[in-house]
């Protein structure tokens, strides 16, 4: 007889390494993204993840799975409130989201601007893998120490310039009509201060 175990959790493929080929890859050492889906690469960027000076560094070192997607939502904690327009949560509160209020991505701007351990992403690339990843896809978050990743490392992009490249490398994502809550918060504020 043929028996099929019952599993708490099952991995997102049954393939040699329980991965697949849809997943994203993040290295806090380089601060960049992949999300590869079927084997190609959809978007490579780079990002900004959580400060580890200020004890927010992102947890690295494992294979999590997308918890879901949302749109228009406003992260909340100690010191912060933040609206984002695209939300993709992977270990507890940690997850993928547009920052829109930063100027740069890469380099080593997360050492002193970092996130609180979220993987700040430029808006073109996080509406490319908000449109083409589906809950329970692998993330995967390391560091890499060696001389050769360290040498790979590179300067902050401007999140303008880095928009625009992504845009003409990967393309871009037909606006949905659901709207911006960052839009509306930035509308709230300077009404606020009129």
């Amino acid at each position: 007889a043929t028996i099929e175990p019952v599993y708490t959790k099952e991995a997102y493929c049954r393939d040699a390494n329980d991965i697949g080929d849809t997943y994203v890859e993040i290295s806090l050492t380089n601060q960049k993204m992949w999300f590869y889906k079927n084997g190609n690469v959809v978007v490579e960027t780079p990002v900004v993840t959580g400060n580890p000076y200020a004890g927010h560094e992102t947890p690295s070192g494992g294979v999590w799975s997308l918890k879901g997607r949302a749109r228009n939502q406003t992260l909340s904690g100690q010191g912060y409130n933040s609206p984002v327009d695209y939300w993709m949560p992977f270990n507890g509160g940690v997850g993928i989201h547009d920052m829109q209020s930063r100027a740069w991505f890469g380099g080593s701007i997360y050492l002193g601007s970092g996130s609180h351990g979220c993987i700040n992403t430029p808006l073109a690339a996080v509406k490319l893998i908000y449109d083409q990843i589906e809950e329970g896809v692998p993330v995967i978050v390391y560091k890499d120490e060696s001389e050769e990743a360290y040498s790979q490392v590179t300067g902050p992009f401007d999140a303008q310039s880095l928009n625009a490249q992504i845009q003409e490398t990967y393309g871009t994502v037909e606006d949905d009509g659901i709207g911006s809550i960052v839009a509306w918060s930035r509308s709230q504020r300077a009404q606020a201060q009129a």
